[in-house]
C-alpha cells in the first residue's frame, strides 16, 4: 500500500503538469478539479469525473469504453499524439486513486486500487487499439478526400484543355469565315481599281464587294455583340415590335444570305399579328440564326416550318423552327447552346461558320426575359427549336407614332404564309 502510494505521489510530482495539466483533489469537499490543459488533453471536463470513477468503480466496461471512445475521437481531431493521451491516463490513474483513497473505506481501499489500476490498464491498451483505428480510419478519410481533390484537378485539367481547344478552334475558325470575305473585297476592288475589269463587270464586282463587305461587318458586330451579352453591358433600345414582320424579315435575310440553298417554306403566322416589347434589331438577329441555321444543316428541297402562336395566359409568344436536316446527336445537346461549338470539325468545315449562331440567339432572347431551348432533335431526322418571347416589356417602351414599323399587313416579303385561321395566302 505504501509503495501505492510513493507511486501515486511520483505521478502527481513528476513535473510534467505542463505538460499535460495539473488535477486538483479537495479530499474534504469530495471533488475534483482539472485545470483547462488537462481537460484539452484528455477530452474531458471536471464535473464528468465522479462518474468515471463510478465505472472504474463498479467495473462497467460499456461505459468506460464509451469514455475512452470519446478521448480517442477528440484526441485524435485536436493532434495529439497516442503516447501524451496515454501519459494523462497515467495521471488519470494517480488522482483517480487518490480520489477513492478519500472516499473508500479503508478496508476496501486495496481492492479498488487494483480496480483503478486495472481499469486504467484495460484503458491504456484499448485505448491504443481504438487509437489506431480511428488513425487508420482517418488516414482512409484523407485518402478519399486526396482522391477527390485529384478527381477535381482531372476535371478542371480536362475542362482547361477543352477551353483551350475551343479557343483554338475558334480562331481557326473565324480567320477562316474572315479571309473568305475579306479576299473578295481585296481581289475584286484590286481588278476595279487597277482597271484590269471589264467596264460592264464592274457593277456585278462592286455588289459582291458589298455582300462580302455586309457579311463581314454582321460577323465582327455579333462577336462585339455576344460579348457585351456575355458581360452584361449591352443595351436594349426597346419598343413595340411586330412578330410577324420581324419573322418575314428573318427569313428573307437568311435567304439572301444564302441563296445557294434551296427550301420548301410552311410560314403559320397569327392573325390579329401581336406585337411585342423588344430590340428591334436583336430581336431580328436571333430569328435570322435560327433560320439560318434551320437551312444551313438541311438538304436541299427540305421543308423548313416557322410556326408562331401567342399564349394569352402566360403572357408569351412562342415560334418554333423545324427543319429536316441532319439532326443533332445526343452527346452535343448539352452544350449545343456554347459559344463558338460546332458539332464536329469535319462538319463545321463541310456547312461553315463560326458556331456562334445559336448561342447568339440564345443570350438575346434570355435579355428579353425569355429563351431558345432545343424541343426536340433525332440525329438524321431534324432538329426543332423553340423561342419563347415575353408579350410585354418595360412601361418605358415605345411605339412608332402607333403603328408598326415594318412590311404591310398581308405581305411577307413574297413568302408563303398561313394566317391564324388555317387559312393559307401568298404575298
Amino acid at each position: 500500500m505504501q509503495k501505492a502510494r510513493e507511486n501515486i505521489g511520483h505521478i502527481l510530482s513528476s513535473g510534467k503538469e505542463s505538460i499535460i495539466g495539473e488535477w486538483i483533489a479537495h479530499v474534504r469537499k469530495h471533488q475534483v478539479y482539472a485545470d483547462r490543459s488537462h481537460d484539452e488533453l484528455l477530452g474531458t471536463v471536471s464535473s464528468a469525473f465522479n462518474g468515471y470513477l463510478r465505472f472504474i468503480r463498479d467495473g462497467d466496461r460499456a461505459h468506460l469504453d464509451d469514455f475512452i471512445g470519446f478521448i480517442a475521437a477528440k484526441r485524435l481531431a485536436h493532434g495529439f499524439p497516442l503516447s501524451a493521451v496515454q501519459y494523462g491516463l497515467e495521471v488519470f490513474r494517480g488522482v483517480a486513486a487518490q480520489r477513492i483513497f478519500s472516499l473508500a473505506p479503508h478496508s476496501d481501499q486495496p481492492k479498488m486500487l487494483n480496480l483503478v489500476f486495472e481499469a486504467v490498464n484495460y484503458a491504456k491498451n484499448h485505448f491504443a487499439e481504438l487509437y489506431q483505428d480511428l488513425t487508420a480510419s482517418k488516414i482512409q478519410e484523407q485518402m478519399r478526400e486526396l482522391e477527390s481533390a485529384i478527381d477535381q484537378l482531372k476535371e478542371e485539367k480536362a475542362r482547361s484543355e477543352a477551353s483551350a481547344r475551343l479557343k483554338e478552334q475558334f480562331l481557326s475558325n473565324i480567320s477562316h469565315e474572315l479571309r473568305t470575305p475579306l479576299t473578295v473585297v481585296l481581289g475584286f476592288s484590286r481588278l476595279i481599281a487597277n482597271g484590269t475589269a471589264p467596264a460592264e463587270k464592274a457593277p456585278e464586282l462592286a455588289g459582291l464587294i458589298q455582300k462580302a463587305g455586309s457579311s463581314l461587318l454582321r460577323m465582327v458586330e455579333e462577336i462585339l455583340l455576344m460579348s457585351k451579352l456575355a458581360t452584361g453591358n449591352a443595351k436594349l433600345y426597346s419598343h413595340y415590335v411586330w412578330l410577324n414582320d420581324l419573322i418575314s424579315e428573318a427569313v428573307k435575310k437568311a435567304q439572301m444570305e444564302f441563296p445557294e440553298h434551296n427550301r420548301k417554306w410552311d410560314v403559320v403566322l397569327p392573325e390579329p399579328e401581336p406585337k411585342i416589347v423588344g430590340d428591334h434589331q436583336k430581336l431580328e438577329v436571333l430569328f435570322f440564326h435560327l433560320v439560318a441555321n434551320a437551312m444551313k444543316f438541311s438538304p436541299p428541297g427540305s421543308r423548313i416550318i416557322v410556326r408562331a402562336r401567342v399564349d394569352n395566359p402566360a403572357g408569351f409568344v412562342i415560334v418554333d423552327v423545324i427543319d429536316e436536316g441532319i439532326g443533332i446527336p445526343d452527346h452535343v445537346k448539352e452544350w449545343i447552346f456554347d459559344r463558338f461549338r460546332q458539332i464536329e470539325e469535319n462538319l463545321a468545315r463541310k456547312y461553315s461558320g463560326m458556331g456562334h449562331g445559336l448561342a447568339l440567339a440564345k443570350m438575346i432572347a434570355n435579355v428579353h426575359g425569355g429563351d431558345v431551348t432545343l424541343s426536340s432533335s433525332e440525329q438524321g431526322k431534324g432538329s426543332a427549336f423553340t423561342v419563347t418571347l415575353p408579350i410585354n416589356g418595360s412601361s418605358g417602351a415605345q411605339t412608332v407614332n402607333g403603328q408598326k414599323n415594318g412590311v404591310k399587313n398581308g405581305v411577307k416579303n413574297g413568302l408563303p404564309y398561313k394566317i391564324g385561321n388555317g387559312q393559307e395566302g401568298h404575298a
